[in-house]
């Protein structure tokens, strides 16, 4: 009696263990994918002497993409200065397995103010527009810099102007966070605007 116990709840393990596995299979079978599209655009005004570089972005389809970046040197105009960094054309990242319904997906970029000291009497400010959330999906941001309240990352808001020291760097995390991962995104824009400015007290 006892070991038809012992084999009736064995059996009953291996049971729960079979229908968790084929749970797990079949919903990561028909987990969603993104299809991401955008840029990171820049718009530099004045003498503008900065880095923008894109790197860590997290998808396998973007594996074989080297980061980018672009260095902005200084003008003697006050005409505006506008390029862009593409993000991939239409890249697809399958969701990961995670907890609940979310999943995300981002990609990391600095701003570096190139100007090495003080004495040079500038002040380089930086503005970045994150795009709207869309259907099924949301974006966020965060930012952080070494020189201002020890680089704890903190959440930045759409359009917050922010000032960087000589020789600073600031480091965005653009985050798309997924609300129904079990549907498609065909068209999630990841895009960043960049205005970046400098002030003379000369």
């Amino acid at each position: 009696m006892k070991k038809r116990k012992i084999k009736l709840l064995a059996s009953l393990t291996s049971l729960v263990l079979v229908v968790a596995v084929m749970a797990v299979g079949v919903w990561a079978a028909s987990s969603a994918t993104v299809k991401i599209t955008g840029n990171v655009s820049y718009n530099a005004k004045g003498n503008v002497s900065a880095t923008i570089a894109v790197t860590d972005i997290d998808g396998s389809s973007q594996s074989d993409q080297p980061d980018k970046s672009v260095t902005i040197a200084p003008t003697a105009t006050t005409s505006d200065n506008t390029e862009s960094i593409s993000l991939g054309d239409s890249l697809t990242v399958e969701q990961v397995e995670g907890s609940g319904t979310a999943a995300t997906w981002s990609y990391t970029f600095t701003i570096k103010n190139n100007y090495a000291e003080a004495a040079e009497n500038t002040t380089l400010y930086a503005k970045v527009t994150l795009p709207s959330a869309g259907d099924n999906y949301s974006i966020s941001a965060t930012v952080k810099i070494p020189s201002v309240e020890s680089g704890v990352a903190k959440s930045y808001t759409s359009g917050t102007e922010i000032i960087l020291a000589e020789n600073a760097t600031a480091t965005f995390v653009i985050t798309l966070t997924v609300t129904d991962v079990a549907v498609s995104i065909d068209d999630a824009d990841v895009g960043s605007t960049i205005a970046l400015s400098v002030v003379s007290s000369n």
